[in-house]
């Protein structure tokens, strides 16, 4: 591997030299101001000799030099070794600083040898008079200086090209065009270049040589002035427009090719292949182009792997709410939950404790604090904590309070904490027992009067205080039509688009208004109120709604009325 760029880099420099020396020998030949100094041909071939053995010897030499780092590094790995992080930064700095090492130590070695050989053809024998004999030093030097800028300029091209096709091994992780310590030559300056040396430079070489040879025409024969006229036009047209095809060509490489290598990744991952990486490893705007796209399409695959996840726990926590209703003899059931999030952390559930044979059903409503995929784990955590305890039997503020021991431990140090409100309806002694962990109270709406009674107790949220005793609470009295409402802040803390809250008011309203009809039918109400009431925006919180009413005693809710309508995303 050694051999392969020590042989491009060196091809690369003699191609490029090769094609100054053509052009500032052409030039030479053509411009007749240097004919008077350097009478002989072989002055020619002289100059053209030397120009061509100080190019090549100073540029060759230097560039060795310059490049034995990078050179002395492919041995390394060939042979095993393992270079140390600062060799390897080292070696990568000096490796995308080499296109433009080379382009400039080629312009040095061209503007060695314009000095340098109009002073030795100053002591060639020649019958000019001084002032012609300085003019056309200055012609000769002009010559050389822009011949030794095309050189440069396809010097730097051609080697940039090549040490493009070494940054995979350089760069398996790329970042290019992140290295600091860098010479880079901007997009901006490489259309300037190319239009200067493709058009500009031509047209001056044009002027130059049409205005010397028509101030000549004075002193030639008719018909040796068209032939000699003829020669200009065909290497105007031969060599500059070479060139031009040839800086064309480099520059299309140095920036078509790369566009469109990102155009072609775009579409694949507009076509969904996420895992697409652009091969953009330039030391340009292009390069910081392609880096920004690879960061940007695995950000877009996390995201989607998040997503995905996300889902999955969506899913899986909607299982964990009630999939179908209790049939229970004299009471109408239902809930929702609209999570404003994928996930969230409102609860409630219904529980029947086997050991106890009052007739009487438990549900449980909860607001753990914050939302999203971390609310989402503590609500499954109190799921399973307060079924397992309730499975145990027992009163039901003893239940809650061993969850918030448990509960407390398992958020110790986190700062979050659950609201919950477990109340127990006896539909024989037609009574309700309540116990309140921090959660807004229950309501119990008696059409029969007209009122609404706050089910309302001492307690505070589960995993404020590991050491906290709860206590049940009691009402009696319960009468057919009564309704009992349970929900999260989330209702009355809805916000509309000019930033005003719900309140309770308007539940309480439309409790009274919706009392005649069944308990699903309220819920869709009261969850239709809140949407009405932030529309156009969105929910800032989970909601969750359960009503219970009390109805004739053998009047059942059918389990697939409401089966499907319990567990509701926003927006869905």
């Amino acid at each position: 591997m050694e051999r392969d760029i020590q042989f491009r880099f060196r091809t690369i420099q003699v191609a490029a030299n090769l094609t100054g020396v053509v052009i500032c020998v052409t030039y030479f030949v053509f411009f007749d101001d240097i004919r008077p100094v350097v009478v002989d041909s072989s002055h020619y071939f002289f100059a053209a000799v030397l120009t061509t053995l100080l190019v090549f010897i100073f540029g060759t030499t230097l560039n060795y030099s310059l490049q034995k780092p990078v050179l002395r590094y492919v041995v390394l790995r060939a042979a095993g070794h393992a270079p140390s992080p600062e060799t390897t930064l080292k070696v990568q700095r000096r490796l995308l600083n080499v296109p433009i090492i080379a382009g400039v130590v080629g312009m040095l070695s061209w503007s060695l040898a314009a000095f340098f050989i109009p002073l030795v053809l100053h002591w060639l024998p020649s019958t000019s008079a001084p002032e012609e004999k300085l003019l056309s030093f200055l012609w000769m030097f002009t010559g050389i200086i822009l011949s030794g800028v095309v050189t440069s300029v396809l010097t730097f091209f051609g080697q940039e090209i090549s040490v493009r096709r070494l940054h995979a091994a350089f760069f398996p992780q790329g970042g290019v065009a992140d290295m600091s310590g860098v010479f880079r030559v901007s997009l901006r300056s490489r259309v300037l270049l190319f239009f200067f040396l493709g058009g500009l430079l031509p047209m001056m070489d044009m002027a130059f040589l049409v205005y010397n040879k028509a101030r000549m025409a004075l002193s030639l024969n008719p018909q040796v002035f068209l032939e000699e006229l003829l020669a200009l036009l065909i290497y105007i047209l031969v060599v500059e427009g070479v060139l031009t095809l040839v800086l064309a060509h480099y520059l299309t490489r140095s920036i078509v090719e790369p566009v469109q290598r990102l155009q072609k990744a775009m579409n694949s991952v507009a076509g969904g292949n996420l895992s697409t990486r652009a091969q953009l490893n330039d030391n340009n705007e292009l390069g910081h182009l392609g880096d920004h796209f690879n960061r940007m399409t695995a950000g877009l695959q996390e995201r989607y792997e998040l997503q995905r996840t996300i889902g999955l726990a969506r899913e899986v926590q909607q299982t964990l709410l009630p999939q179908q209703l209790p049939r229970c003899s004299g009471l109408e059931i239902a809930g929702k939950s609209i999570y404003c999030d994928a996930t969230g952390g409102d609860y409630w559930d219904y529980l029947i404790r086997e050991q106890e044979d009052n007739g009487s059903i438990d549900i449980a409503i909860g607001d753990v604090s914050g939302h999203g995929l971390p609310a989402a784990l503590f609500m499954a955590s109190v799921r399973a904590g307060l079924r397992q305890r309730v499975a145990l039997g027992g009163d039901i503020a003893k239940i809650v309070t061993d969850v918030n021991r448990q509960f407390s431990r398992d958020v110790e140090g986190s700062g979050n904490f659950m609201t919950l409100l477990y109340l127990s309806v006896d539909r024989s002694g037609k009574c309700l027992k309540w116990v309140r962990a921090g959660h807004d109270p229950a309501m119990l709406y008696d059409p029969d009067k007209d009122s609404f009674l706050d089910l309302k107790g001492e307690g505070v949220a589960l995993g404020a205080n590991e050491d906290c005793l709860y206590k049940s609470f009691k009402h009696d009295g319960l009468q057919e039509g009564q309704l009992i409402l349970l929900g999260t802040d989330g209702i009355w803390e809805a916000r509309s688009k000019t930033g005003e809250m719900l309140g309770k008011a308007p539940v309480r309203g439309l409790v009274r208004e919706q009392a005649h009809r069944t308990a699903t039918e309220i819920v869709d109400a009261l969850s239709a109120l809140v949407q009405d009431f932030i529309s156009p925006g969105r929910l800032e919180d989970d909601i969750t709604l359960v009503v219970i009413k009390v109805v004739a005693e053998n009047q059942n809710v059918s389990l697939n009325q409401t089966a499907c309508r319990n567990n509701e995303k926003d927006g869905k």
